[in-house]
């Protein structure tokens, strides 16, 4: 929740941003939203900060989405510059590292649908 164009106005913080930004890169390389039977599961999405900023924003704000809402998504996202990785497999894979109680709170702002995201085992990755 940075917000790097106020951290720059501060010179101790300044030089933060070029890491935060490098950062958040990073996130979104390394965000796959998986995929299974027309179904996406969009949770390692909203647990990056773009992923996050947009998704909150929009009008679906759903944990999982249909393959037509996927591609509003793909393209609310290509319109800030990021691409997607989607694959088609079991697992969710979570790349993000934050506390379960944050986690929860991200997750908070989408809808769930408990049936679809049944499809769909996380899988938190060490960094």
């Amino acid at each position: 929740f940075l917000d790097t164009d106020k951290m720059k106005q501060i010179p101790e913080l300044a030089a933060l941003v070029p890491i935060l930004i490098e950062l958040r890169q990073k996130e979104m390389d390394d965000c796959i939203v998986t995929e299974q039977d027309g179904t996406y599961d969009l949770r390692a999405l909203w647990l990056t900060h773009w992923g996050f900023k947009l998704l909150r924003t929009s009008r679906s704000r759903r944990l999982t989405a249909s393959e037509n809402v996927f591609t509003k998504v793909k393209k609310l996202m290509s319109t800030a510059g990021f691409s997607l990785t989607n694959k088609t497999r079991k697992t969710t894979p979570i790349h993000v590292k934050m506390s379960d109680d944050m986690r929860e709170y991200i997750w908070s702002h989408g809808q769930a649908n408990e049936s679809a995201l049944s499809k769909f085992k996380l899988v938190f990755l060490k960094r």
